[in-house]
């Protein structure tokens, strides 16, 4: 057993155990091998955070800045590489999963529980229904494409944008890009282009 850990890019999931003295420790699942680590999974992702200059609090808020006061929500643990965090139901709860979304290669409905293939050839059911679920895994695949185009600089902080809307008519077969701006810029009706 470890007597400590940080979360890397490596890591695929995390949950709260007992040992045999009954104290919460954590089991980890990092490059296809799992191990005990003498922490709480809570304990574990505020170290990780720290270490990298944020804790649980305020990677939380980032979140909820992004999607609203949703429930389960997603958040980042290392910035840098996007490695984002997801819990299977609430993280006070004793069984509480928290899923590293960039390791999961496909998900399929079992029975009225959940199995989860990752990377390492590894496999997990989890005792939630598929369709919360994939909302689930959704919300923490959106907020990693965010985190990623941040840190690449393909989003613009605080620059005001041009909005460049795609419309696509099943009737005509046309995709209309069409602009905000378009029609102080160009005098027409909004309509600055046909694409077929």
């Amino acid at each position: 057993m470890l007597s400590n850990y940080l979360i890397s890019k490596d890591t695929s999931w995390l949950t709260g155990v007992y040992d045999q003295n009954g104290r919460p420790i954590t089991r980890v699942l990092e490059k296809g091998k799992d191990f005990l680590v003498n922490m709480t999974p809570q304990a574990i992702i505020e170290d990780t955070l720290n270490y990298y200059g944020s804790n649980l609090q305020g990677a939380l808020a980032s979140a909820k800045k992004l999607f609203g006061n949703i429930k389960m929500t997603p958040f980042i643990v290392i910035p840098r590489h996007a490695v984002c965090l997801f819990p299977t139901k609430s993280p006070s709860k004793h069984g509480c999963i928290f899923i590293n979304v960039q390791h999961i290669l496909n998900t399929v409905p079992h029975d009225r529980h959940t199995k989860i293939f990752f990377i390492y050839d590894r496999t997990l059911v989890i005792p939630s229904r598929y369709g919360q679920f994939i909302q689930k895994k959704d919300k923490a695949e959106q907020l990693q494409r965010i985190s990623y185009a941040r840190n690449e600089g393909l989003i613009e902080p605080y620059q005001p944008t041009k909005q460049h809307d795609y419309f696509y008519s099943q009737e005509t077969g046309l995709l209309t890009l069409t602009r905000e701006e378009s029609s102080n810029e160009t005098g027409d009706d909004g309509i600055s282009g046909l694409v077929k």
